[in-house]
């Protein structure tokens, strides 16, 4: 998706929201959670993935992002005795989902590994009031006449129209609820790196994917 958010807000009729939710911004400016604590836990495992994991003088990123995934995910674990809710979540990796919608008559899909999935055993609270949703039926989506949005999209023969959340949400699996999506650019070499806005494009696509598979497969 080379044109970047703006394309991909239009193919998955999304209006941006400038900055955090406001639950999200209650706990950055909650002074009694501490976070200036977990901030300089932040600063040292981003050194250990630096400098201290690898005997290269500049590690590669093949090895220092996933190294610096493991050690946040790991600060957020031992928050669990604090927060019993965190011990309700789980990552699930190398998840292939799919999901297919349409936009004005154009059929579109995403399919593919979708990065590294929390998944929760209860669902995250909604993130906008009903009122806040329902606002969003004015909002007029930025189009790009005279190109079509879907100019550079890969065309392909659709000969059935899946919707699957993967084997992450199979019957029976506790963790049922996605919760957020990782992505790890690792790629060494700069040329093989999505640029920042394709990479937030690719990261709204498959969030939106994965969120439709699974309403798909709860209410049909």
């Amino acid at each position: 998706v080379f044109p970047g958010v703006r394309q991909a807000q239009w193919l998955t009729k999304t209006k941006l929201v400038e900055g955090l939710p406001p639950a999200v911004q209650g706990i950055m400016d909650n002074p009694d959670l501490g976070l200036q604590e977990l901030e300089e836990r932040a600063k040292h495992v981003v050194s250990h993935a630096r400098l201290w994991h690898s005997a290269e003088v500049a590690p590669k990123r093949e090895q220092y992002c996933p190294v610096l995934f493991e050690n946040l995910i790991h600060i957020c674990r031992l928050m669990s005795g604090k927060y019993p809710s965190l011990t309700k979540r789980m990552l699930a990796r190398n998840c292939r989902i799919a999901a297919t919608w349409e936009r004005e008559s154009i059929l579109l899909q995403v399919r593919g590994l979708s990065g590294i999935l929390m998944n929760s055993m209860a669902p995250i609270p909604p993130v906008a009031s009903k009122e806040e949703i329902l606002a969003t039926k004015e909002h007029v989506l930025e189009t790009f006449y005279p190109i079509a949005p879907t100019i550079d999209l890969q065309e392909v023969n659709v000969y059935k129209e899946l919707n699957d959340t993967g084997q992450c949400f199979r019957d029976g699996y506790p963790y049922s609820h996605p919760h957020t999506l990782f992505f790890l650019e690792s790629a060494n070499v700069r040329t093989d790196r999505f640029r920042p806005e394709q990479l937030r494009a690719k990261m709204l696509m498959f969030a939106f994917g994965n969120a439709l598979a699974k309403a798909k497969a709860l209410h049909g």
